[in-house]
């Protein structure tokens, strides 16, 4: 078995290193976008690690389009006033 870092230990570097790049320009959005692309990638090595062990197919076409359709909920949502579902 080949000693490799665990995937976790990627991520936090991943996050720890956009938290410092994202934080003091965007705030908590920084962090939170930071998390997001932490989780991806995360993801990513985990699925690419995997595959020797499970037979996932993943059809890329369709990752992207949801991901694209998140991306643009998200960001319709942004655009919403603070307190609009309570009628504020």
């Amino acid at each position: 078995m080949i000693d490799k870092t665990p995937e976790f230990v990627d991520g936090a570097i991943i996050s720890i290193g956009l938290s410092v790049v994202t934080v003091p320009f965007l705030g908590i959005i920084g962090a939170s976008l930071a998390s997001c692309v932490d989780f991806a990638a995360v993801l990513g090595i985990r699925l690419y690690e995997n595959r020797r062990f499970v037979g996932i197919r993943v059809t890329w076409s369709v990752m992207l389009k949801c991901c694209l359709v998140i991306d643009l909920q998200i960001g319709l949502m942004c655009l919403l006033p603070v307190g609009w579902l309570q009628g504020a």
